[in-house]
């Protein structure tokens, strides 16, 4: 009876072992995963290491456009020049393109034109690459969008062209207006409303415009500068 028992204990014994053997076997096979996402997580850094020592990174400074815009794209050197970080590509040429040509010629444009004719089709591409690349801004006001701005952002089918969020555009050649800072919005949609800029998509846009008064263009440009991540 003895020796039974003592079968028994050593079967059992066995059986813990078998199992806690196969929990660790488990363990491992779950570690896999984790390793696999942090090489995940190690390649972001790599990807804009990539873009800080591109062509276009390079032409970003060399053409001086860090010096109205900053080295980011989002830190201006004015409040009137816009927030180019993240644009797309497509938007981003556009504007270059218009600039170089006359096409588009409101607000500080003129300052940007004198540089232009030292650019090239090339660069031009290489710079709104880079720039696209750029992270956009964050932070923000929690009210906005519960605000007055916000209304308007729906009534006057704001969200349509540039997205309910202002920066999932319709079309790439649409520009993300989250974040711009309300002097440069307000400027932008003043000029357009009057026909000072007509470049672009913008005669889209001009036909809404007029239904919008000078009050509620305050009221959006505010809205668009707190409108960030």
């Amino acid at each position: 009876m003895k020796w039974i028992n003592s079968t028994i204990v050593l079967m059992v014994s066995l059986t813990t072992l078998v199992s806690i053997s196969a929990c660790g076997g488990g363990d491992s096979e779950s570690a896999k995963p984790v390793a696999e996402t942090k090489e995940v997580t190690k390649a972001a850094p790599e990807t804009k290491a990539i873009a800080e020592n591109s062509a276009g990174a390079e032409l970003y400074k060399t053409k001086t456009c860090f010096t109205c815009h900053g080295l980011d794209g989002k830190t201006p050197i004015l409040p009137q020049y816009p927030n180019i970080a993240g644009q797309t590509k497509e938007y981003a040429l556009q504007q270059m393109i218009d600039i170089k040509a006359g096409t588009r010629a409101n607000g500080l444009t003129a300052a940007m034109k004198g540089i232009m004719h030292l650019v090239s089709d090339e660069e031009m591409e290489l710079l709104a690459e880079y720039v696209a690349t750029f992270p956009r801004r964050e932070g923000g006001l929690s009210t906005a969008k519960d605000s007055e701005g916000a209304k308007l952002f729906k009534t006057k089918t704001c969200f349509t062209c540039h997205g309910a969020d202002g920066k999932t555009p319709l079309l790439p050649n649409y520009p993300k207006v989250e974040g711009q800072s309300a002097e440069y919005a307000l400027q932008q949609m003043q000029d357009i409303k009057t026909g000072v800029r007509n470049n672009a998509q913008t005669a889209a846009m001009k036909g809404i415009m007029h239904l919008v008064t000078d009050e509620e263009m305050t009221i959006l440009a505010t809205y668009l500068s707190t409108l960030v991540e």
